[in-house]
């Protein structure tokens, strides 16, 4: 099922790991960009592509995992999956996107004309 952004009418910040092993991340932020867009929405979107990092951008200093383990329901099988990305562009994208997301939510929830709590 594919969720219908078109209808969203709030600013959305797109975190992304050109790297990601795990999940199509740019390939869907392209998605959700281009729908917003064809809707005369594109203004909403704001996005931070980062290169050779991986699926868990978390926030500063944590960790890069470039592979982790996952148990599938349907099975109760464990599986290795790859994340992606390399050490130190990855702990980069870490830093910088933690204040960029702090920055995002700050303004859009208190400092916009139209932020409403």
């Amino acid at each position: 099922m594919k969720v219908n952004v078109a209808k969203i009418n709030c600013p959305l910040l797109l975190v992304n790991g050109c790297d990601d092993q795990y999940w199509c991340a740019v390939e869907t932020a392209d998605d959700i960009s281009n729908t917003m867009n064809a809707a005369g929405k594109g203004h909403l979107v704001t996005r931070l592509d980062y290169a050779d990092t991986g699926h868990l951008i978390e926030p500063p200093f944590s960790p890069h995992c470039a592979a982790g383990s996952v148990i599938l329901h349907s099975s109760n099988e464990k599986v290795i999956q790859a994340y992606g990305g390399k050490t130190k562009p990855h702990s980069h994208a870490q830093e910088d996107s933690w204040t960029k997301i702090l920055s995002f939510l700050q303004y859009h929830l208190y400092c916009s004309p139209k932020a409403k709590l």
